[in-house]
């Protein structure tokens, strides 16, 4: 779908513009478990 990749394209440039590297691991994990939701939907 494009709103993913649009999603994904968007997700990607806020990650490399943290600085914190706990900051990322976080987002990381929330953009995982984002995905995960979608799927069972």
């Amino acid at each position: 779908r494009i709103s993913d990749m649009y999603v994904n394209q968007t997700s990607r440039k806020l990650i490399d513009n943290m600085d914190n590297k706990e900051e990322k691991k976080s987002f990381k994990k929330l953009l995982k478990d984002v995905e995960l939701l979608n799927k069972h939907l």
